[in-house]
C-alpha cells in the first residue's frame, strides 16, 4: 500500500482552505480559514507559518500557528512550537520550551 501524502515546501504560500484526503506536511506558509486532513496526519515543519485552524487524526507541530488545532486522536507540540490558539484532542503532548498562547481541551477518544 502506497503512502500517499501532500507537501507545501518552504518555497510555497498558500491562501485559501485547503482539504486533503492523505497526510500533510507543511514546510512553508499558509493562510487560510481551515486545513483539514479527513482524518489523516498533519506534520507543521518547524520554519513553517500557518494561519489556519488545523484538523487532522494525529498533528504534529514544531512551528507557528495561529488557529485552533483538533485531533481526533493526539497533539504533538514540539519544544520549537508557537501556537497561539486552542487545542482540542483526547491526548496532548507539550514539550518544555514550547510555547502556547490558548487553552487545552480535552475530548473523548
Amino acid at each position: 500500500m502506497h503512502d500517499h501524502r501532500t507537501v507545501i515546501s518552504h518555497s510555497m504560500a498558500v491562501s485559501g482552505d485547503i482539504t486533503v484526503d492523505t497526510h500533510l506536511i507543511v514546510e512553508g506558509a499558509i493562510t487560510a480559514g481551515k486545513i483539514d486532513t479527513k482524518n489523516h496526519t498533519v506534520i507543521i515543519g518547524q520554519y513553517s507559518a500557518v494561519q489556519a485552524d488545523v484538523h487532522g487524526s494525529q498533528i504534529l507541530v514544531l512551528g507557528q500557528i495561529n488557529g485552533n488545532i483538533y485531533a481526533s486522536e493526539k497533539i504533538d507540540v514540539r519544544s520549537t512550537a508557537v501556537i497561539n490558539g486552542d487545542l482540542n484532542a483526547p491526548l496532548i503532548k507539550l514539550e518544555e520550551k514550547s510555547r502556547l498562547n490558548g487553552r487545552l481541551n480535552y475530548t473523548g477518544a
